[in-house]
């Protein structure tokens, strides 16, 4: 009797062997057993994969060797779950598995949820519960990962909870960013990890938009802070963000984070990544823009004309405008006897207590006799007058 291979490749390696002679026939060789295999991939972004898997089944009796699980379709799909088979001798009482994957082709990271082993001869069903990614940059970077027999399923990955995220750009000059935005949602049973917001849209994150996007992630509990920013790369990064709405789509609940200030490394505190607290409720945001009409008379004198450059501030019970320079495509501004019309927008100014203007007395012949100076209110249309 033999029941052994001959082959360079197999057993001890050779191709002779030597039987002694026997008088009586017997069993030499062990019966095959089939093993189902039903291996599930998780349901994660990006989880499946299209890099060779194997997998090698340890018993009481001994292992299968290492499989390639193959066949045929799309193998290792998100969220699917694959079945193979195969023969090999009675194992015994299965104790573990070991998968992995060789890391080979285009998206070979794979987040495994479980397998599930059959022995189609006694019924005997065994339970390898993963829930972890067989990664290179992902986890712990293992390809490999050694799983315990269980007569018991499980849940080997937490269920997935969709998020919206609505972002509010502010309604100022130049609010509007070409940078790349990223967020991280953080709550009491994790973070989402930084992710960027992109869409098919080129034209996200400009003056006054409200622009959408969701992403699915783990259960992140109560939400109670984000992180938001951006990388500051490409012409006009400086960004004035408004607020954020976070909206858990599983439980239907919103967040609001209040923000009302600029992400620039040139404005502000210089910083363009900020940390939001969770409110109940939405606040007013950045308070929305009025226009104000400017009318700059020159008086009636020889001379009275300016060629310098001219600039306004304008205060009132609720703020200032700041500095604003009073320009216009016409050359012939604030010439002798002339009205100029001019316009800028602010915050509500309330009403109107003083200005302050000038010149910086440039340019040939820059002396200047100012008649009075018209402010309107375009919200309300109330005027009030500089003499």
């Amino acid at each position: 009797l033999c029941g052994r291979w001959l082959d360079k490749g197999e057993d001890d390696k050779q191709i002779v062997r030597e039987l002694p002679a026997s008088n009586a026939d017997g069993v030499c060789t062990v019966p095959l057993v089939k093993y189902k295999v039903d291996v599930t991939t998780g349901d994660r972004r990006g989880a499946g994969t299209d890099a060779n898997v194997s997998l090698t089944i340890y018993g009481t009796n001994g292992n299968s060797g290492e499989r390639k699980l193959e066949g045929s379709g799309n193998l290792f799909e998100r969220a699917q779950t694959d079945n193979f088979g195969f023969e090999c001798v009675d194992l015994g009482e299965i104790q573990k598995i070991i998968i992995g994957h060789d890391g080979k082709g285009f998206g070979s990271d794979w987040f495994l949820d479980k397998v599930v082993i059959t022995n189609e001869a006694t019924n005997q069903v065994n339970y390898f519960l993963c829930g972890r990614w067989l990664a290179k940059n992902q986890d712990d970077g293992q390809l490999t990962r050694e799983l315990p027999a269980s007569n018991e399923d499980g849940v080997a990955s937490v269920p997935l909870n969709k998020y919206k995220i609505t972002v509010i750009t502010g309604d100022r000059r130049g609010a509007g960013t070409d940078a790349a935005v990223h967020i991280n949602i953080i709550g009491d049973k994790g973070e989402s990890g930084k992710r960027r917001l992109e869409g098919s849209s080129r034209d996200l994150f400009e003056r006054a938009s409200r622009d959408e996007f969701g992403f699915e992630c783990v259960d992140l509990g109560e939400i109670q802070k984000i992180v938001i920013g951006h990388d500051g790369a490409g012409f006009g990064a400086g960004w004035l963000l408004d607020r954020v709405i976070v909206k858990s789509e599983t439980l239907g609940k919103e967040y609001f984070f209040m923000c009302g200030r600029w992400l620039d490394k040139g404005q502000d505190d210089g910083k363009i990544e900020r940390e939001l607290v969770a409110e109940a409720q939405s606040g007013a945001g950045i308070s929305p823009l009025v226009g104000y009409k400017v009318e700059v008379m020159t008086a009636d004198r020889r001379g009275a004309g300016t060629d310098a450059n001219v600039f306004i501030q304008v205060y009132g019970k609720s703020g200032n405008s700041g500095e604003v320079k009073l320009s216009s495509a016409s050359k012939d501004t604030f010439e002798r006897a002339q009205t100029d019309v001019f316009g800028f927008e602010s915050e509500d100014l309330g009403d109107l207590t003083k200005i302050r203007i000038g010149h910086d007395n440039s340019g040939f012949s820059a002396a200047w006799l100012l008649d009075k100076v018209i402010v309107t209110n375009l919200k309300n249309n109330s005027k009030t007058f500089f003499l």
